[in-house]
């Protein structure tokens, strides 16, 4: 019987989704698992991983597809009790599987999100985008309630996630709703910062920015839907410039709740977090336009 199903989603992310793997089929655990590939990429091709990693289950898609999307159709897949959650872009740590699964027995009908450290430290794009998309789950942080948890380390029964109706099919932030939906019905969040992973933040400042514009396009529309932090800004378009000095404050308090080298790298990066801030404020502006 499995214990765990693990389910990457991945597009055109061929660079890095060999490291992912080797971190997740390098574990030394009590537990058995399966590891889901669920792959709509244009590009790149897949299939090279096989001889590498013959006990991989690839499902291929045939068209560009969402994360939340093919996590859905990966867990339909799934033969195990729990469903795990990474991204083709993130090394888990040589315990994650024992440590998630041993989670779980402690607590029923529970959402467990993990922390997220820094896997580009010496790269200050890198550094500007895992302060500005994780400094929620950064490891040293005490185990506590959440109201979203990163879907990049999230694992959850497959049972209570069928219930929960699975991901929506968002290009960004599909978490954010799925953790609402787990609120709405009751559902513990809890996150676990012993249950790690490192994020491979994204280093070219181009990529960063654009990726930094769809966060704020996705954060303009999930707003719209449900009542989250910030739900005011999307009443008007005069409102979008308090988005820059509202997310530094926001960024800062976060961070500042890390060791220092946390805070260091908050104030070392600051003006590419700012200009990434700005494309996101751009991206939810474009939320009012489509």
């Amino acid at each position: 019987m499995i214990d765990i199903s693990i389910i990457i989603p991945s597009y055109n992310n061929l660079s890095t989704i060999g490291n992912c793997l080797d971190s997740i089929f390098s574990q030394q655990t009590k537990y058995k698992y399966e590891v889901i590939l669920v792959d709509s990429s244009d590009k790149e091709d897949y299939s090279v991983l096989a001889p590498k990693f013959p006990e991989l289950k690839m499902i291929k898609l045939n068209q560009r597809t969402y994360p939340g999307t093919a996590r859905n159709i990966g867990v339909k897949a799934a033969k195990g009790k729990l469903i795990a959650f990474t991204d083709s872009d993130c090394i888990v740590f040589p315990d994650w599987i024992n440590s998630t699964v041993d989670e779980h027995k402690k607590r029923d009908e529970i959402l467990i999100g993990g922390a997220v450290a820094n896997g580009t430290p010496h790269n200050l794009v890198g550094i500007a985008e895992y302060v500005l998309e994780f400094s929620d789950f950064i490891p040293q942080k005490n185990v506590r309630s959440m109201r979203v948890v990163a879907s990049c380390n999230l694992s959850i029964s497959k049972k209570l996630f069928l219930q929960a109706g699975g991901f929506e099919d968002f290009i960004t932030n599909e978490d954010v709703l799925f953790s609402s939906v787990l609120n709405e019905k009751g559902v513990n969040i809890c996150f676990v910062p012993n249950i790690k992973i490192y994020h491979v933040n994204r280093c070219n400042l181009w990529k960063f920015l654009k990726n930094q514009e769809n966060l704020g396009y996705g954060s303009y529309k999930i707003r719209k839907i449900k009542k989250q932090p910030g739900s005011f800004l999307t009443k008007s378009r005069l409102l979008i410039p308090l988005i820059i000095p509202i997310r530094i404050l926001t960024t800062f308090r976060k961070i500042s709740r890390g060791k220092a080298n946390c805070l260091l790298q908050f104030f070392v990066s600051f003006p590419i977090i700012l200009a990434g801030i700005i494309f996101y404020s751009k991206g939810f502006f474009k939320g009012f336009t489509k």
